[in-house]
């Protein structure tokens, strides 16, 4: 008897051409393809920073992402403030300001207090520009009014927010880590943004000033 072969190998072929049309990948999302010489590797992975963050320092503390950078912004964040008039021209204008007088094995010093709802600042403007320096003492910010240059504020997204510091900053991290501080390169302020719920919290300045500052 003849076996009439045809519809057999018909469906054969078929078969063949779904399982080969099948991709290969094992996952939809894309490679970035990283330039390395411009990136910095956090906990294993890579990020690439903007002009904010212009130093190849990290490293990592808890739950703290920790950067480095001698950018204008981690010392002047509302703009240039070396007068109390300044404090006007400025994002501060919201801000209440009176002065308070603080005492120090070093004598005594001025500052000038800001206060707006719940965000409180102390400046000490001591007119010197010789020296690279915020007039920063110390800071709380916890309401989105209070708004830093570059759009930074409470409120905003951490996807939003890590887009004003880097090019690239990998998903896996930026859930990960709570907590971002960026140090100025030298002895001097440190910005604190603090995150819940994918949203920024806070923000805090401390300073490394003679004296102590409470609220």
């Amino acid at each position: 008897m003849k076996l009439n072969i045809l519809p057999a190998l018909m469906i054969f072929v078929s078969v063949l051409g779904c399982i080969q049309s099948k991709p290969t990948t094992l996952s939809n999302t894309p490679q970035q393809l990283i330039d390395t010489s411009k990136a910095i590797k956090v906990s294993g992975q890579w990020v690439i920073p903007n002009n904010l963050i212009d130093q190849d320092t990290a490293w990592v503390t808890g739950d703290t992402l920790k950067f480095i950078t001698c950018n204008d912004f981690v010392y002047n964040p509302f703009g240039k403030t070396t007068t109390r008039s300044d404090l006007r021209n400025t994002l501060l204008k919201k801000f209440t300001i009176s002065d308070k007088v603080v005492e120090s094995r070093f004598g005594s010093f001025k500052l000038n207090m800001l206060n707006y709802k719940s965000s409180k600042l102390a400046f000490f403007l001591d007119d010197d520009d010789t020296l690279t320096h915020s007039n920063i003492a110390k800071g709380e910010i916890y309401d989105s009014e209070a708004e830093l240059l570059n759009g930074i504020k409470v409120g905003m997204t951490d996807e939003s927010f890590y887009k004003k510091f880097f090019k690239f900053f990998p998903d896996e991290l930026r859930v990960k880590y709570k907590v971002v501080a960026l140090n100025a390169c030298v002895d001097d302020i440190t910005h604190i943004y603090s995150f819940e719920y994918g949203k920024l919290k806070s923000i805090k300045f401390t300073n490394q000033y003679v004296f102590n500052v409470e609220f």
